[in-house]
Order: C-alpha cells, then structure tokens, then sequence
C-alpha cells in the first residue's frame, strides 16, 4: 500500500509525484502495489486515524491478521506524522513485537527499517526533528507576520474573519467574526477541532473561499485570529 498527505500551504509536494515514486519503488523491489492512498489539504498535525483515508492506513497497522498488505509505502516519514506524541505512538504500533504478519514500513527518504533497534532510534530521531523543524518555521513565520500586524502592512491574503480593505488593510467581516464566536464557543465546551469542523460542515458553513471545514482548517483560522486579535488589541 502506497500512502501520501499534502497540506494546504504545501506548496512543492504534490501527490502524483509521491505516487510516481512509490510505484517505481514496487517495481524495483518487486513488490504489487494493490492501493495508493491520498490525503489531500490535510495537515500533518492531524492523526493518522483522524485523516478522511488515512485511518484506512491506520486500521491496516492494527490488522491482528490477514491485512490486505504487509508494507506501507510512504516517500517521507512527514507524510504519516509531524507530531512527535502521534509520531512515537505510530512506531510503537507498527514494531514487530511478536506479531505473526505484522505491517512494515517503507519510508524512501529516511530508509528507515523498524525491525532493529538502530532503525527505531533514528525514526524516533526523525520524528523529533520533524517537528522540531515546523516549529521553527512557524515561529520565524509568526514573528514575521506579527510584525505585519503591528505596524498595519498589507496583507496578500486576507485571514478568514477578515476582509482587505482599499488600502490592502484588514477590516472585520462581520458574517465571519460570528463563525469565529461560534467556533471559540464550541472550543470553550471542549468540542475538538474534527468535531467543529464536521459542525461547520453539517450546517452549510462555507470556508473563505468556499472550501470544506477540516480539523487543520480550524486550528489554523482560530489560532490566526487569536494572533490578529492580540496583536491589534
């Protein structure tokens, strides 16, 4: 089984090309692809089991017996996680331990094999550094558009919850800022963001630019809007 995940700002991966490379991969190693399986504009942050198809890749670690495949194809270890608490639980779940046909993993880029213990130190390594790396560029990213913030420069896209002005400046988009309270609500009741999503979703709520709700859409919209609220607060 091949697998692939590319997000929203992902703007230089693109499925065909992961798919292109998984399947040379089955040619050169003799292995028959029987699926490929694709999540598109979903963050790595999400779940495995959590993702729309990805919880079919999920479903097939946990076979106890006769999965449909025996190795999961990946062309980066980031297309599975990028968090490292998801990432740790997801190599636990996929070590041998004893399991008469268990699941192996392929990773092209990272070579990593789970069947040693040098091979789970350098994926638990990977999956550190993976999110150690996000994290830094979000951080640079935030500093930048704060900077933005406070001295009031113009936005190329506007955040939802917001709308350019004549001048390129952001001004609230009053049908928005309710679904921002609806959703700041529905957090504060200890909703998760897949549930508000599915919410939003349910009750015809278009994204900006008329797109599905998903639980990365969520994190991303509330997380932006709290910035944009602190930084002109």
């Amino acid at each position: 089984m091949g697998y692939t995940r590319v997000s929203t700002e992902d703007q230089k991966n693109r499925p065909e090309d992961d798919r292109a490379r998984v399947t040379a991969a089955c040619v050169a190693y003799g292995y028959d692809l029987v699926e490929f399986i694709q999540d598109i504009d979903v963050s790595g942050k999400t779940a495995l089991a959590d993702r729309e198809h990805g919880r079919r890749v999920s479903d097939l670690i946990d076979a106890k017996h006769n999965p449909w495949a025996d190795i999961i194809i990946v062309t980066n270890l980031d297309r599975l996680t990028r968090e490292s608490e998801d990432g740790m639980t997801l190599i636990r779940r996929m070590i041998p331990n004893g399991r008469r046909n268990p699941v192996r993993l392929l990773s092209l880029d990272d070579h990593i094999d789970l069947t040693t213990a040098m091979g789970r130190f350098f994926a638990r390594l990977r999956v550190l550094l993976g999110e150690f790396e996000r994290e830094l560029i979000g951080e640079r990213t935030g500093n930048t558009l704060k900077h933005k913030r406070r001295t009031g420069q113009v936005y190329a896209r506007e955040p939802y919850g917001w709308d350019h002005d004549g001048d390129g400046h952001l001004v609230e988009n009053d049908a928005e800022q309710r679904v921002l309270a609806q959703m700041r609500d529905w957090r504060a009741e200890g909703v998760n963001d897949n549930a508000i999503a599915t919410r939003l979703n349910d009750q015809g709520t278009l994204g900006k630019r008329g797109g599905r709700w998903q639980a990365n859409t969520v994190y991303r919209i509330l997380k932006n809007a709290d910035e944009i609220g602190a930084a002109s607060g």
